[in-house]
C-alpha cells in the first residue's frame, strides 16, 4: 500500500512542481529589468516592485537545479542566467556586502546586519557554475563563501541586535545556513573540499553539542555560547520549521550513526512540540515549557514549515521504511494540499491557527519560488530513485 501511495506521489510532487515553475515563471520574471518580483496577489499579479535579494538568489538556484535535475528546459536555464546577472549587478553595495532589498531597477533599499543575502549569492553561483561549468561563478562562489567564513566564525564582526555584554547568544539559524552551504561546497569545488568538510564538521557539532538538548527534547533556536540554556524566553524558543529543516540538512551527505539517531530525534521531536492537536499542522513558533510567547504569529500555520517536515519525513521513511515516519508523513502530507493548494494559481502561505486563510498572497520579500518547488523537486527525485531502485 505504502508503494502506491508513493507512486502516486511521485506523480503529483512532479505535476506540481512544473505547476509552481510556471506561476513564477508567469508572473516572476521582469522582462524589463531582469531580476525576480515575489510580491504577487492570489492571482500572481504585482503588488510591490521592490525585490527580495533573497529571493534572487533563490530564484536561480532553483531554476538551475530543475534545469539540471528535471528537464533541459531553455527557458528555465535563461531566467537562471539573467537573474543571476542582475543580482551580481545590482545586489552588493560598495562596501561589499548585499542588500536585503533593492528596486525594481536594482538600486539599493536596505541592507540587513547578518549574511543570508551572501548565502543565497553563494547558492545561485554553485548552480550557476553547475549548468554551465564556467569557472567565473565558482569564483564568484569562492569569494562570497569566504566572507561569510569570516562572519560565522568571528560573529562580532556583525552587527549585533542585542548589547553582548548583557545578550550574548548562539542561533541555529545561522549555523544551518552555514551547513547546508559547506554541503553544497563540498559537493561541488572539488578542488577544497577538505576545507569543506572541515566546515561541515564545525557546523554540524555547533548544531549537535550546542542547539541539541536531549534533556528537553529539543533543538533550541537560541542558546548561550557554550550551548547552555539562556534564562527567558529566547533560551525556551523552538521553531519547529527551522529544526526539522535542520534535521535533513544533517542527513546530507555522509554521515555517522550518532548523527543520524541525532537528526531522527530533532524531526520527532519537532513534530510532536510543533503539532497543532487541535486543528492539525504544525505551529510556527513554540515554547518548549508551554509558557506564553513574545511571537504573537507563534500559532499561525506557515507553507515552509510543512514543505520542510515533508521533506525530513519521506527522507526518513526511505532510509529506514518505519511505519511510524510514514504516518507523520502522511499527515503532513494531507494537511498540506488540503489547507495550501486552493486554486490552480500557487500555493497560500499563511493561515491563522483555525487553518483559515490569513493572507490570499502568493508571495512577498520572504515568500517566492524556494521552499515548495524545493521540496517538490527533492521529494520527487528520492521516491522515483527508490521505486525504481526495488523495481530493479
Amino acid at each position: 500500500m505504502k508503494r502506491e501511495i508513493l507512486k502516486e506521489h511521485r506523480i503529483f510532487y512532479l505535476e506540481e512542481l512544473k505547476r509552481v515553475l510556471d506561476f513564477w515563471l508567469k508572473n516572476g520574471f521582469d522582462q524589463v529589468n531582469h531580476g525576480f518580483y515575489t510580491s504577487l496577489d492570489k492571482q500572481g499579479r504585482v503588488f510591490n516592485q521592490d525585490k527580495s535579494v533573497w529571493a534572487q538568489g533563490r530564484v536561480v538556484y532553483i531554476f538551475s537545479q530543475a534545469y539540471l535535475k528535471i528537464d533541459r528546459c531553455e527557458e528555465w536555464k535563461n531566467v537562471a542566467i539573467k537573474t543571476y546577472d542582475f543580482m551580481k549587478r545590482h545586489c552588493f553595495d560598495k562596501d561589499g556586502k548585499m542588500y536585503f532589498s533593492v528596486t525594481d531597477k536594482g538600486e539599493g533599499i536596505q541592507k540587513r546586519r547578518y549574511w543570508f543575502s551572501e548565502a543565497f549569492f553563494v547558492m545561485a553561483a554553485v548552480s550557476m557554475y553547475e549548468i554551465s561549468k564556467e569557472k567565473k561563478y565558482l569564483e564568484d562562489a569562492r569569494t562570497t563563501y569566504d566572507f561569510i567564513v569570516n562572519r560565522y566564525k568571528f560573529p562580532e564582526l556583525n552587527s549585533p541586535k542585542y548589547n553582548p555584554l548583557v545578550v550574548n547568544l548562539r542561533d541555529l539559524s545561522s549555523t544551518m545556513i552555514f551547513l547546508s552551504l559547506a554541503q553544497y561546497m563540498n559537493c561541488v569545488d572539488i578542488e577544497y573540499s577538505s576545507r569543506y568538510a572541515l566546515d561541515v564538521s564545525v557546523a554540524r557539532n555547533n548544531i549537535l553539542k550546542l542547539h541539541y538538548h536531549k534533556e528537553k527534547k529539543a533543538l533550541f533556536e537560541f542558546v548561550n555560547l557554550d550551548g547552555s540554556l539562556n534564562k527567558g524566553p529566547k533560551g525556551r524558543l523552538i521553531n519547529p520549521g527551522h529544526a526539522l529543516e535542520c534535521a535533513w540538512f544533517l542527513l546530507e551527505g555522509e554521515y555517522d550513526q550518532d548523527t543520524y539517531l541525532k537528526a531522527k530525534d530533532i524531526a520527532f521531536w519537532s513534530y510532536d512540540l510543533g503539532l497543532d492537536k487541535s486543528n492539525g499542522g504544525l505551529k510556527y513558533f513554540v515554547d518548549v515549557e508551554g509558557l506564553p510567547l513574545e511571537q504573537l504569529e507563534h500559532d499561525m500555520k506557515l507553507w515552509w514549515v510543512h514543505c520542510e517536515g515533508l521533506i525530513v519525513f519521506l527522507k526518513l521513511y526511505l532510509l529506514e521504511e518505519s511505519d511510524a515516519t510514514f504516518k507523520i508523513y502522511q499527515e503532513i502530507f494531507d494537511y498540506t494540499i488540503n489547507n495550501f493548494i486552493v486554486d490552480d494559481y500557487e500555493w497560500l502561505g499563511y493561515l491563522h491557527y483555525d487553518n483559515t486563510i490569513a493572507s490570499s498572497l502568493k508571495g512577498n520579500m520572504f515568500k517566492g519560488p524556494f521552499h515548495i518547488p524545493r521540496m517538490l523537486m527533492m521529494n520527487y527525485l528520492v521516491i522515483d530513485k527508490y521505486l525504481k531502485e526495488i523495481d530493479e
